[in-house]
Parts: structure tokens; C-alpha cells; sequence
């Protein structure tokens, strides 16, 4: 729920929507509640960055999608954020449905990175470039 809100949020940012339209869009629930996003809808990105610093270290993510646009920038670092919070407490638990959460989980990165090299390699990204896109957990 973070995570598709907070790229709800950057996405209306960018595209110019309104503040209302994006209400409609946000799910109620997870890490940062719907009413602080709204709240941060005007503040200039560097603020934004640090009233979230408590929760997500965004700041660099944040400057390379001032100087790119690229969305992607802050898709990587907020699963890469929630991935070094949760994702490893839960592959340390026995064989539960934890662990079956957990799978679910890598599988889902691994086909999110797989989308990530097709479409770098079809945009003519550099090798580098479609590197440090990859969400790779360990």
C-alpha cells in the first residue's frame, strides 16, 4: 500500500493532477497515512525527501529523478527500502506461511527486474544504467 501510494503521488505530481483527483487513488492504510501524502502534494521535492526521512531514505533517489524524471529511480529505492525493512526477517522464519509470503515476494522482484531489463534493453539503457535499477536481495 506505501509503495503504490507513494508512486500514485509522484506520478500525479509529475503528470499535474489535481490534489483531489489524487485522493481518489490513494488506498487508506500502510506505512504513510493518506493525508500526509496529501499534505506534501505542493512542498518542493527536497522537502519531501526529509519528511519522509524518518521512514524511507529517499534523498538520493529523489535527486536522480529531478535530473532524470524517471519514476523508476524511486520505484527501485522504495522496494529496495521495504526489501532491506522486511524481506529478510521473513526468510530467516521456519517453513510457515511466512516463508511462503516470502517467496511470493522474491518471485515478484525477480519478474519486476525482468521487466526492468526488457524495457531498459528496448529504451537503449547502458548496461550500468539497467544495473542500478535492479532490486537484488540477498
Amino acid at each position: 500500500i506505501t509503495k503504490r501510494n507513494l508512486l500514485n503521488f509522484f506520478k500525479a505530481r509529475e503528470a499535474g493532477v489535481e490534489r483531489e483527483r489524487l485522493e481518489k487513488h490513494l488506498v487508506d492504510g500502510g506505512l504513510v497515512p493518506t493525508q500526509s501524502i496529501l499534505e506534501l502534494y505542493s512542498t518542493p521535492l527536497t522537502e519531501v525527501a526529509q519528511r519522509l526521512q524518518g521512514l524511507f531514505n529517499l534523498s538520493d533517489a529523489l535527486q536522480a529523478y529531478e535530473s532524470t524524471r524517471n519514476i523508476a529511480e524511486l520505484e527501485v529505492a522504495l522496494d529496495r527500502e521495504l526489501a532491506s525493512r522486511y524481506v529478510s526477517r521473513m526468510r530467516a522464519s521456519s517453513m510457515s506461511s511466512v516463508y511462503v509470503f516470502w517467496f511470493m515476494i522474491q518471485a515478484e522482484y525477480e519478474r519486476s527486474n525482468i521487466r526492468r531489463i526488457v524495457y531498459g534493453k528496448h529504451y537503449g539503457l547502458s548496461e550500468e544504467n539497467i544495473r542500478r535499477l535492479l532490486l537484488l536481495v540477498e
